[in-house]
């Protein structure tokens, strides 16, 4: 949609009217919000009509202009009378009663004097009306209310289809109004021609896809409120009951409709499962929001229902199926996640259902562990595996070991993540994409992104990308939204850990433009980070220090604990650059506090690193506390296994020692590492290390 719009206003100005924006779906909200954006650079005009109670966020822009629409002065009021009666003059005194009444709304303003034409009080006299005898008392309607009710009582044979088009909607097509209305089509037409006759619902559209909308939306629910309750629960069990019955196709399209009509009929029982189906579709089309909505309204509803298994069943399976869209909008920590999955977990070893209550653990355990509970997330990991492993289900098996092996990463055991990654990504390949639509990711796209950090650390830097580009390519190949930004920021992590600045920004600014048009809030905090580092290493550390503490703030905000050592640590490197070794080495000391505490031991080479780097510039005589630092690194990520992070330290401990003299001690400290490596000899760290021995020699 954006790009159509884009390539219309190239050829020229456009004028775009929205109205009544206060009545949106979430959908169509991000949308818009982004063509608010996207105008800024656009020859466009974007006229935009709502309601003073929603709250619109684009009012900041430098490009909007925000006009408040008051009443009609007495001039326009007479004005439009005049329009309405055709140029003919109506008696003063109605027309003083209509300005005394109406005050200036427009809607008003129209619709007394047509009620007024109707009812017959006026006589027709050629040029103008006039008075066919004293005004009858109660003639003219005192209210808005009132005078839509009048003239719809005036269409008596064709209220009751007003009436039904305003149980189905503001809106209603001409198929699904004649499912339910019991008459011949020719009445049908007959009835519709006055209805819009009298411009109280506009057509749209040609047989036999014909579409009609109420003038406005108190035209509908004066109709809608002429309902006693049992009529209008009636009517709105018979839309749904048609729609299921004869129009399948689209209930099968569009399945809140149906959920919305069982739901105002009070079928309860009926509408949940359809707020399900509706909730699972919008989620797969990563209409995250509208998915929210739907499941929630399911939930509302089962909730009100009395206690028994099938109604425990149902509310079930929508805190599961909530789970993925909260996951990809509110984030992995979110709590609201938690709570879904937590009365999951609570619901599914109630009924003893082992399908379900995996589930339910492996989503607490994205949720521990994207807050940075390593323990707890390992419980859960422990109790999904063994859970699996009795089922013996070999998506289960899977599945749990994308958990145990992302726990693992965390934890610095990268070959033994990698092996399982791999085991469960062989495994998916033939499950499709299964767990894109229970947890909101495409499970293949997040196992090779993974196994990318997992063999840069592990010292094969070119398997670490190419593997990266794969999951890349495979997350736009299913076009996925949340797989693609998953893929995108994974992408953009690993060029910072290769120390490519100018394609870490490329690829983050990419996921920070898909987060923002989906509101994947966590991933797009991740891709703030990633682009304000690579700001600073450009050497724009004015933009970037203030741009790493706003997403670092952000990325906290979302509760998320995973990773923010790495993030302090980055940050305490671009202080170090900017001159303020100080202030590195207090975040080193805040990210080793947080790291020891949450077991997050990935990153500990590099933050015994930086810390080494931060007390040489702060000072001469901490040389040797620092080469401490660097041999500390050294060990630690021999003992991981990280090839990378220990050629990095080794780098940092041998220049040190090349400063003293120590030239040959230097050369012992970096050559056996280097000649270790047999791919990735451009990268930056490698052709660092190699001009280091080339000095040496």
């Amino acid at each position: 949609m954006l790009t159509r719009l884009e390539r219309h206003a190239a050829r020229g100005p456009l004028l775009i009217v929205l109205e009544d924006a206060h009545w949106l779906d979430p959908t169509s909200r991000e949308l818009f919000e982004q063509i608010v954006d996207r105008l800024q650079r656009l020859p466009v005009l974007l006229v935009v009509i709502f309601r003073p109670e929603l709250p619109p966020p684009w009012i900041g822009f430098p490009h909007v202009t925000l006009l408040t629409l008051n009443r009609l002065p007495e001039a326009q009021v007479v004005a439009l009378v005049d329009r309405i009666a055709r140029g003919k003059a109506l008696p003063a005194e109605v027309v003083d009663e209509i300005l005394a009444r109406t005050e200036g709304v427009p809607l008003f303003t129209e619709e007394l004097t047509k009620a007024i034409l109707e009812a017959g009080f006026l006589h027709d006299a050629g040029d103008r009306y006039v008075l066919a005898g004293p005004v009858p008392p109660l003639a003219i309607p005192a209210t808005l209310h009132d005078s839509l009710m009048a003239r719809l009582d005036r269409l008596a044979p064709v209220k009751m289809v007003a009436q039904i088009g305003a149980c189905i909607g503001r809106e209603f097509d001409h198929e699904t109004l004649a499912a339910v209305v019991s008459l011949p089509e020719a009445e049908l037409a007959a009835a519709l021609d006055r209805l819009a006759a009298a411009e109280l619902v506009f057509r749209r559209g040609f047989p036999p896809a014909t579409t009609y909308v109420f003038k406005h939306a108190l035209v509908r629910d004066a109709a809608y409120e002429s309902l006693l309750k049992r009529q209008r629960q009636e009517l709105h069990a018979r839309i749904a009951t048609a729609i299921e019955t004869r129009l399948p196709q689209l209930a099968e399209m569009q399945p809140e409709l149906v959920a919305r009509h069982f739901g105002e009929a009070g079928l309860t029982e009926k509408a949940g499962p359809y707020w399900l189906r509706a909730g699972r579709l919008a989620a797969g089309r990563s209409a995250n929001a509208e998915a929210i909505a739907h499941l929630r309204a399911g939930l509302e509803g089962v909730r009100a229902l009395p206690p028994g298994e099938a109604h425990a069943r149902l509310e079930l399976s929508l805190e599961l199926a909530l789970g993925g869209p909260l996951l990809a909008t509110r984030g992995f920590a979110s709590s609201e996640a938690e709570a879904a999955y937590r009365r999951a977990q609570e619901l599914s070893r109630k009924l003893r259902s082992e399908t379900e209550l995996f589930t339910a653990l492996r989503g607490l355990g994205f949720v521990h562990h994207v807050r940075g509970h390593l323990r707890g997330a390992a419980e859960l990991s422990d109790e999904a595996l063994a859970l699996a492993e009795r089922n013996g289900d070999a998506a289960f098996l899977a599945d749990a070991s994308h958990l145990a092996g992302v726990l693992a990463f965390h934890l610095g055991k990268f070959q033994s993540t990698r092996d399982r990654l791999e085991g469960s990504m062989e495994a998916d390949e033939y499950r499709g994409r299964y767990h894109s639509e229970i947890y909101g990711i495409n499970m293949g796209v997040f196992c090779r992104a993974y196994i990318g950090h997992c063999d840069w650390h592990l010292g094969y830097p070119d398997r670490g990308l190419k593997i990266a580009h794969e999951a890349l390519a495979l997350a736009r190949d299913v076009s996925h939204p949340f797989s693609i930004a998953l893929a995108l920021d994974y992408l953009a992590m690993l060029h910072q850990f290769r120390r490519e600045p100018d394609a870490a920004l490329r690829t983050a600014e990419e996921a920070r433009d898909v987060c923002a048009e989906y509101r994947f809030d966590c991933y797009a905090a991740w891709s703030s980070l990633v682009r304000a580092w690579a700001i600073g290493e450009s050497d724009r550390l004015d933009e970037s220090l203030p741009a790493y503490g706003a997403a670092l703030a952000a990325f906290r905000q979302t509760g998320a604990g995973l990773r923010l050592p790495h993030y302090l640590g980055q940050l305490a490197m671009l202080h170090r650059k900017a001159g303020n070794p100080a202030a590195g080495l207090r975040l080193i000391a805040e990210a080793t506090a947080i790291a020891d505490a949450n077991h997050e031991s990935w990153c500990s080479a590099e933050l015994h690193r930086e810390r080494g780097e931060l007390l040489i510039d702060a000072s001469e005589e901490a040389e040797n506390e620092a080469d401490t630092e660097f041999l500390t690194a050294i060990e630690t990520a021999a003992t991981q296994g990280a090839k990378l992070l220990e050629l990095r330290a080794r780098i940092a401990r041998a220049s040190l020692h090349a400063s003293r003299g120590e030239r040959m001690k230097a050369r012992d400290i970096l050559a056996p590492i280097y000649g270790w490596f047999s791919e990735g000899s451009e990268t930056p760290d490698l052709v660092e290390a190699r001009v280091l021995l080339d000095d040496l020699q």
